[in-house]
């Protein structure tokens, strides 16, 4: 969905390696922030890694108010790994 309506509308894109993310998933966010990413999508699981690592959040400073869109698709939602990712 985001690369064909990216591609109409000349949008920009930012790909990261999965295996890059991963290894530290708070990059996802660092990457959101350098670059000012106003759409950005991960699997449910990415949420549940994201969410887990939720103390390390005050070692960074990012600025995400350009987000607008924050989709999770590519596999099945598990609701505890969504409202954990938002509540914390």
């Amino acid at each position: 969905m985001f690369h064909l309506r990216d591609v109409y509308l000349g949008c920009r894109q930012i790909h990261a390696p999965t295996s890059w993310v991963l290894q530290d998933p708070l990059r996802w966010m660092d990457l959101a922030d350098r670059h000012r990413v106003t759409v950005t999508w991960a699997p449910n699981f990415a949420f549940g890694l994201l969410a887990e690592q939720s103390h390390r959040f005050t070692d960074r400073a990012w600025d995400l108010s350009p987000m607008r869109l924050v989709m999770n698709a590519g596999e099945v939602v598990v609701a505890s790994a969504a409202a954990g990712s938002c509540t914390r």
